[in-house]
Parts: structure tokens; C-alpha cells; sequence
């Protein structure tokens, strides 16, 4: 998804309001409001306070019509106004704390939903303490404290079941916490009061795709600067059984022609494999398989594996500790060699809350040639614009073989690497296009040499389907980087990629 995990769907008028009031000169001010037309309603309300300066609910709808048209602050003025006169008025203190919320100030929305909440707990009007535990639901998941957000919403169902906000808030809430099915759950409850509510079956119609059959892809060609052209075909059948359980097949062809020694072999993978929601925060990934090579002078098989498990404890944290089973097949003579690689890796991302991001992996790989591997990867960055996915940084990479074998592929004593590099992921066209590019430069030093150059690049575009049941992405990458591949060569990869849904 890139869905918005930290949605706030707001109260847009107090149910209340319309309920006490009812001239029709007003009605068309809370129209608007209704509507999401806060310009209109800010100006309406303006103009009506001019002929009516002592009516308070329009001066309530006004606040809140500013407030909603961005200016938060002249909204809390007015909402402070209210307060001078009636500072236990229930209705006034609610705009109030939705006020912080506006402005993104979940904290202090906290606290003055928490108190609203503690002096009104008896109040006879159940709706509006429910409209409380909404704020305060909403507050919490702004806060990505995704238990006390669930737990506030469902006392305000218990309070208030015809609130639509609240069923909006909840699924959002509940996806946002790993929680799928719930999800679904509370969508069909709130599609019951409102079946054609826009947002719900916008969530629901997502949901349900994600459950949908789909078919992965990949076509390439690869060119290096040791005279080896490869080629390659990935295919992967994803079925999801059920929102928690996943189960995957996947097949790989790569054919691999030195054209400067006449050298050809190539390599065919059938994997399987699941993938299992244990609990809202931690993945179980698995997949074993079989590789067969027929190299130009040895033909062999084997099995391949991968387990991992990936703990995600809120949006801003993932760490993943798995095992794996690979072999060294970037080029002809490399799956000539038949050498396979057990690894061991953790990765671990961070992306704070002010868009400060730090991504790190480290991988020890155990050889059958009796090599053994340290490969430690660190990128800290900032991203600049969410929407754009536009982000820079610095990257470090450290390399190192116990044992060095040139002649069979990189593997030097130690590599180093510092880099920079900008990116962008972004959308466009009512989101049925995409993009994404990213480059890099910076300087690697090779075991005691001097320093060299590095230099990547890559960039991708594609169109995907307005019900995104298909997607097709043409990419292209070049890298003068040793250690990106095992034979230390540049090379450039064009390719397809994409998914079909069924």
C-alpha cells in the first residue's frame, strides 16, 4: 500500500449541531462542511456571522471550517473564544482537541482528549463522549500506539456504533497493526450503515486485491566488462490462503555466454515456499528448492533455501534474521565452479518520525571451496519528500574473503566503499504511472591499491492498471562497483519486471 497508515478520518460536523439547530439560512453552511468544501464553508460562515455576530454554532462551524481549510491556529482562537464564555461546553472543548490533531500535534490531542474523556465519564450524551474515544483513538494511532488506538475506537463503537469515523479509523488502524482480517471485519460493519461510503470500500477493495492470485516477472540481459552476456527469466506464482498465510512457487532460467572464451552454461531454480503471519509483528518466510547447471564441463544439482523471520514492531521499525542457501552463478564460469554459499544475515531499517532513514545488513557466508565471507552494508539517509520518495544519503560497504582466489572471483582481503546517492520513487498520470531512479558515486579502495571511482545508476518507468491487476516496469542499471557481482566486473542490465493479478 501505499496506503495511509496514519490516516485521520475527522468528525466533519458534530452530529449534535444539526440536530439543535435547525434554520434554514445555516443549512447551507453545514452543507458545505459535509461536503469537504471548507473554502466555501469558511466563506459562508464569515459572511453569516456578520448579520448573526452572537450565534455560536455558526461560529463553531466557522472555526472549524478554517481550521479544516489549514489555518489551525486562527481555529483555535475561535475555539478559545467559545471556551471564554462556556469552558464546559462539551461541543467547544471537542473542536478543540480536533484542533491539535489538525495541526499534527497528536500529543497534546492526547492529553486533551484524555481529559475530556475524565471530566465528561458521565456525561447522559453517549455519542459525544464516544466522539471523544474517536479523537482519542485517532490521537494514539498518530502516535503509532496501535493496541491503545484499537482499544479507544472499539469503546467508541460500544458508545457510538453509528459514527462512521470511527469503523474508518479502526480499519485503517488495524491494517496499520498487521491485523487484516479485523480489518475486513469492521469494514462490513461500517459499509452496513453506509454501503456506498467512499473510503471504506476503497480499504476493502484494496484488502480483497491483496488476496488476489498474482504472477511476478522478470525478463533481463546483462552485459559485464568481462565479455559475458547473461540472460535471464524469473517467474513467481504468489496464493494467498488466507490474509495470514501465503504460499509461493518460483522458477529461474539464466543462461550465461563468455563471448571472448566461447564459454556457455546455465542454470534452471524451481523454489516453493510460504509465508506466515505468526503475529501482527513478526513474519515467517520459507522456501526450499532445487538448482540444476549445465556448465560447458560440469553438470550438477542441488538444493536451495531461505528461511527468515522479519519482526516489525511499528511502521518505523523492521529487523529480519535469516539463513539461506545460494550458488554463485553470475556468470559462465562461475556456475562452472559449482560453489555454493550458506549465509547468515540480519537486516534492520529505521525511518524516524522526522524522515531521518537507516538501512543495515550484514551477511557471513560459508563456502563449499572452504572461502568464508564478511559483507557488512550501511546507508543512513533523509527523505526529503514522502510523496516523491525523493531521498539522499551516504552508503559504506565493507568486504572481506578469508582466503583470496582471483582467478575464480572477487574476493578480496578487504573492499571498502563510501558512496552518496539521491533517489526518487514517485507516481503520476492518477497514479497509473511510475518512476523511480537512483545514482550513486563515490570512491572504493581494493585491498592496499589506491582508491578508485564507483559510479551506479538506475532508473525505471512503468504504467500500472487503474484496478491494479497488472503492472509493467522497463528498468535499466549500470555499475563499475567490484563488489556488486562476484567477478568484480561493470556491468549493465536491461530488463521487464511486473506483476499480473487474477
Amino acid at each position: 500500500m501505499k496506503r495511509t497508515t496514519n490516516t485521520l478520518v475527522l468528525v466533519i460536523i458534530l452530529f449534535n449541531i444539526l440536530q439543535v439547530v435547525a434554520q434554514t439560512p445555516i443549512n447551507k453552511g453545514f452543507e458545505l462542511l459535509e461536503k469537504g468544501n471548507f473554502k466555501a464553508a469558511e466563506i459562508f460562515f464569515k459572511d453569516f456571522l456578520k448579520e448573526n455576530p452572537n450565534n455560536k454554532t455558526a461560529k463553531l462551524c466557522y472555526g472549524r471550517a478554517v481550521g479544516l481549510n489549514g489555518n489551525v491556529d486562527q481555529a483555535t482562537i475561535i475555539f478559545d473564544e467559545l471556551l471564554l464564555d462556556e469552558p464546559q461546553n462539551l461541543e467547544f472543548l471537542l473542536n478543540k482537541a480536533e484542533a491539535f490533531l489538525w495541526a499534527n500535534d497528536a500529543k497534546n490531542g492526547l492529553d486533551a482528549y484524555a481529559t475530556i474523556i475524565e471530566n465528561f465519564k458521565n456525561h447522559n450524551n453517549k455519542e459525544q463522549i464516544g466522539i471523544a474515544y474517536l479523537g482519542l483513538g485517532n490521537s494514539y494511532s498518530k502516535l503509532q500506539q496501535y493496541k491503545l488506538a484499537i482499544n479507544a475506537y472499539l469503546k467508541a463503537l460500544e458508545l457510538a456504533p453509528k459514527i462512521l469515523g470511527t469503523y474508518i479509523s479502526l480499519s485503517y488502524t488495524y491494517v496499520a497493526n498487521n491485523q487484516k482480517h479485523l480489518a475486513l471485519g469492521i469494514i462490513e460493519d461500517g459499509l452496513s450503515i453506509t454501503p456506498e461510503n467512499n473510503e471504506l470500500n476503497k480499504l476493502k477493495k484494496k484488502l480483497l486485491g491483496e488476496l488476489k492470485i498474482s504472477i511476478d516477472y522478470k525478463m533481463s540481459t546483462m552485459y559485464d566488462s568481462g565479455k559475458t552476456r547473461s540472460y535471464l527469466l524469473f517467474s513467481q506464482l504468489n496464493i494467498p490462503l488466507n490474509t495470514k498465510l501465503k504460499l509461493h512457487a518460483n522458477y529461474q532460467f539464466k543462461e550465461s555466454n563468455n563471448t571472448r572464451l566461447n564459454l556457455s552454461s546455465n542454470s534452471t531454480q524451481l523454489q516453493i515456499g510460504l509465508s506466515y503471519l505468526l503475529t501482527n509483528k513478526i513474519t515467517i518466510t520459507s522456501q526450499f528448492g532445487y538448482n540444476s547447471v549445465a556448465a560447458f564441463s560440469n553438470d550438477y544439482s542441488d538444493w536451495l533455501g531461505d528461511f527468515s523471520t522479519t519482526y516489525k514492531p511499528n511502521e518505523r521499525h523492521t529487523l529480519t534474521l535469516g539463513i539461506q542457501k545460494t550458488y554463485h552463478d553470475f556468470n559462465a564460469e562461475l556456475m562452472n565452479l559449482e560453489i555454493d554459499m550458506k549465509h547468515l544475515y540480519v537486516a534492520y531499517h529505521h525511518l524516524s518520525k522526522h524522515r531521518y532513514g537507516i538501512f543495515t545488513q550484514l551477511y557471513r557466508t560459508w563456502q563449499s571451496d572452504d572461502n568464508s565471507r564478511n559483507l557488512l552494508f550501511s546507508s543512513l539517509y533523509y527523505l526529503w519528500n514522502k510523496k516523491l520518495g525523493l531521498k539522499s544519503g551516504t552508503n559504506y560497504q565493507f568486504l572481506q574473503f578469508s582466503e583470496q582466489r582471483p582467478l575464480d572471483y572477487f574476493s578480496p582481503e578487504k573492499f571498502h566503499l563510501t558512496e552518496i546517492f539521491s533517489g526518487f520513487e514517485t507516481r503520476f498520470g492518477n497514479n497509473h504511472f511510475l518512476a523511480d531512479g537512483l545514482v550513486a558515486v563515490g570512491y572504493q579502495y581494493i585491498e592496499n591499491t589506491e582508491k578508485q571511482g564507483s559510479f551506479r545508476a538506475q532508473g525505471a518507468f512503468g504504467y500500472e492498471s487503474n484496478n491494479k491487476i497488472f503492472q509493467i516496469k522497463c528498468y535499466g542499471l549500470f555499475s563499475n562497483l567490484a563488489a556488486s557481482n562476484a567477478a568484480g566486473f561493470s556491468f549493465n542490465e536491461i530488463g521487464i519486471k511486473g506483476y499480473l493479478k487474477f
